[in-house]
């Protein structure tokens, strides 16, 4: 997991610029809520490495960093609160609602599903 968390953390940006599809959480210190999901998303982290190819990544960015993660990675993140769970699939941006382990993991495991249908289909001669 990429996390930016402070300033000598900016540089770890440049690992997901070539990335297909990020699964970020944004969070900010001393958010309860943040606090309170924090297990569920470390969890889940641990469970979708298997998933993850070289071109997916998850980030976990603090709120002082949301600007440099726009700069860098994509202007049009809908942020209303903390914390927000996104998907950046390709040019498509899905906000996540559930924050717990089992419904993030679901997620992670479509974009692969659905990563396997385009390989499928791309590699078929008609």
């Amino acid at each position: 997991m990429i996390r930016v968390h402070s300033q000598e953390d900016l540089g770890n940006l440049q690992h997901l610029e070539n990335k297909k599809n990020i699964l970020v959480r944004f969070v900010m210190d001393g958010c309860p809520w943040c606090v309170k999901t924090q297990p569920d998303w470390d969890n889940a982290c641990r469970q979708a490495r298997p998933l993850l190819t070289a071109n997916d990544a998850i980030a976990e960015i603090e709120s002082s960093f949301v600007e440099n993660f726009k700069h860098t990675i994509r202007k049009d993140i809908p942020l209303e609160g903390f914390p927000t769970i996104i998907m950046i699939q390709g040019s498509k941006v899905i906000h996540h609602e559930a924050r717990d382990t089992a419904s993030i993991v679901k997620l992670l495991k479509r974009v692969k599903k659905s990563r396997k249908r385009t390989k499928k289909y791309k590699n078929k001669v008609y």
